[in-house]
């Protein structure tokens, strides 16, 4: 009997870009860092730079954020392929959300990664 082939990336049941945007949108309070490295001048810094997010710059991050699954999925990278497995949806999104929101934090404060969402293959594994 032959293997099923795995879901096509557009037919799995996340929404990266989705949730990229809604990361974009919500007040940053720096939840998918530990207490210990969370401090109020770093949240009050990366919102700033949230805020000045324009609507242009969180359809780029949403791209990036969806293209950087994208990749995942493809390369079949072990932190993305736990999530699909996840049996709850709330800790899939949850996941995803923090991992995104991270993702953002990165994009806010390196503009570098912001110039192409094309170059995040060897980010991704």
């Amino acid at each position: 009997m032959n293997k099923p082939l795995r879901l096509d990336y557009d037919k799995i049941p996340l929404l990266p870009h989705m949730i990229a945007e809604m990361v974009c949108e919500r007040e940053y309070a720096g939840l998918e860092w530990s207490a210990r490295f969370r401090t109020s001048s770093k949240i009050a810094e990366i919102e700033e730079l949230r805020k000045k997010m324009t609507y242009e710059d969180r359809q780029k991050f949403a791209a990036y954020a969806d293209r950087r699954c994208r990749i995942a999925y493809e390369q079949e990278a072990e932190w993305f392929m736990k999530l699909l497995r996840s049996r709850s949806n709330r800790h899939l999104a949850g996941t995803l959300y923090a991992f995104i929101t991270h993702w953002m934090v990165a994009w806010l404060k390196n503009p570098r990664l912001a110039q192409t969402v094309e170059d995040v293959e060897e980010e991704v594994a």
